[in-house]
Order: C-alpha cells, then structure tokens, then sequence
C-alpha cells in the first residue's frame, strides 16, 4: 500500500510516521504541498504510483496537488481537521464554496462536531480517529491548584485570552501558566505568566503539575492537547462539547465551570482525575487508534 499525505504539515508528518511504524511493509510518506516548492514536485512525482491521498485538512477552494488527484484518478480522503470546516461552513452560506474535490473525496472526521458541520454542506463524513494521548504518568497530589493553557503569540483572540484572563482576576488565588505567547495584547494580572513557546516535553511535563486545562478556542477539532490533559488527570475545560470535560461558551459558564472544577480537586485531596485517566486510557491508547486507522484504509483502497 502507497498512500501520500498532503496538506497540515505537522498532522501530515505524525500521521505518516504512525502509519509506518504500524505497518513497515507499506509506504507512507508525507508532503508540504502548502510551503514546500520541493515538496510539491515530489509530491506530482509520486502521485502516478499511489493507491490513495490523505489531505489533512478538507479543501473547498483550489488546488494544484488535488487538481493533480483528480486527474490522475486517484482514491482521496479529506480528514477534517476544524479551521478548514470553519471556513468551509462560512464558504457554503455566503454561497462561494468550491466543491469540486469534495464531491470526489470520502470524507473522515474526529469529532462530533465536526460530523454534524461537515454533514451541512452537503457533505456524509465518517468518524475515524487517528489522534491519541501520549502523557506520562499522572503526579500523585497537587501541590497546589494551578492552571494551563495554550495561546499562540498570533490568535490570542481566537484561544480565548479575554476569558482566560477574566478568570484569573475572579482567581488570584490560582496561578495560571500560558504557553506559546511572550507578550499578551491586554494588560495581565499579577497571577499569569506567560512562558512563550516550549518543546513538546517541556508543555507535558508543565501538564502533569497542573490541576486544570484550559481550551477555550472559539473553534476546534479534537485537540490532542485535551486528551494528554485528560491522560494525566486534569480538569479540563473547553469551548467545544467533550466528553468528561466541562464545557463553557460564555464568560459566566467559564465562570462558573471553573468554580465547579476547583470544588472537583479540593473534594478529592488535589489528587488527579482518575476517572478521566481511565477514560483516555480506555479511548485513545496509540497502538489501537493507529490499528483502526489502518484497518479502515486498507478498506477504502481495497487491500
């Protein structure tokens, strides 16, 4: 089996990599058609000896690399990744939308959401997972309740830092820890403190010693960040439904989901969720969600 994976480069490249340590006897290889001109011209070269394309990321406007899949015929899965569904959604309403490669795609999504926004443009999705919790082992007890969070430097808006910081003036008790920004576009309580961006092991193990994690996006997609949060027992709080997390759209039900999830940790001796480690460990372990993903490809090519 032969499968090129194009679009996000990062979802693009872990996915790859999984798929070839599950299944060494197959190729697995994956493309930057967005940023890489080299890519791009390896990518058009290897496309005539493919079975299939993944493109992580659905696409509703042009393409050179899927112009290219539709010529040569080749079998084509969009998996949703939530920015691309936004916009997709956004396309479809104002009536602009271009589904010339989606009316050819299957169509894979990992979230509840996701199906159902996908489903209203037209559009009959499959749930099919392929992102896991890869955290180490929870702490035993808290030291104290504190809080984490990720805000890039460029979207501080659309992660949600009005209602992060909302929340850490109604709690200057809770120290709260944001990574991935170095400079925030409000003024900053005395309790946040911002660390900009960190390597992976670096934002895990900061993780591990926080009782609370925060995704207060506008938006998402399964974010693998909530599940290795969960994995490691915190309480999590989000913008979109998930389950065993609680979830806020507004300032007052962050508020208030934040003031039930403290109660949560104080109830049980600022000790990790257990239940929530047992949830993730029992969903999302990387050795069957690599396994289904594999055993649905090789459905869809037909090997």
């Amino acid at each position: 089996m032969r499968i090129l994976i194009s679009g996000l480069p990062l979802f693009a490249r872990r996915l790859a990599n999984d798929l070839k340590q599950a299944e060494p006897g197959s190729d697995f290889t994956a493309y930057d058609t967005y940023y890489s001109k080299t890519d791009q011209l390896r990518f058009m070269a290897a496309l005539p000896f493919a079975d299939a394309v993944i493109s992580m990321n659905g696409v509703t406007d042009s393409s050179g690399s899927l112009d290219a899949v539709l010529l040569f015929k080749k079998k084509l899965i969009m998996q949703w990744q939530g920015t691309d569904v936004m916009l997709a959604v956004s396309r479809f309403k104002d009536g602009n939308i271009d589904l010339k490669y989606c009316n050819y795609a299957t169509h894979w999504v990992d979230a509840p959401w996701l199906y159902e926004e996908v489903k209203s443009i037209g559009l009959e999705p499959e749930t099919v997972h392929f992102k896991y919790a890869t955290a180490d082992s929870p702490i035993k007890n808290y030291s104290s309740i504190s809080v984490i969070s990720y805000v890039p430097q460029s979207r501080q808006g659309f992660y949600g830092i009005n209602r992060i910081l909302n929340l850490a003036k109604n709690n200057p008790d809770v120290q709260f820890n944001l990574y991935g920004c170095t400079s925030a576009e409000v003024d900053l309580p005395s309790n946040v403190n911002l660390h900009g961006w960190v390597s992976e092991d670096v934002f895990k193990t900061a993780m591990k010693n926080s009782a609370i994690f925060l995704r207060l996006t506008e938006h998402d997609g399964f974010s693998v960040s909530v599940i290795e949060a969960m994995s490691v027992g915190c309480e999590v709080i989000v913008t979109m439904p998930f389950d065993h997390a609680f979830v806020a759209r507004s300032g007052e039900e962050t508020l208030n989901a934040f003031t039930r999830a403290k109660e949560k940790i104080i109830g049980r001796g600022l000790t990790p969720n257990q239940e929530v480690i047992a949830y993730v460990q029992n969903n999302f372990k990387k050795q069957e969600v690599i396994a289904n993903y594999l055993k649905k490809l090789h459905q869809f090519i037909g090997k």
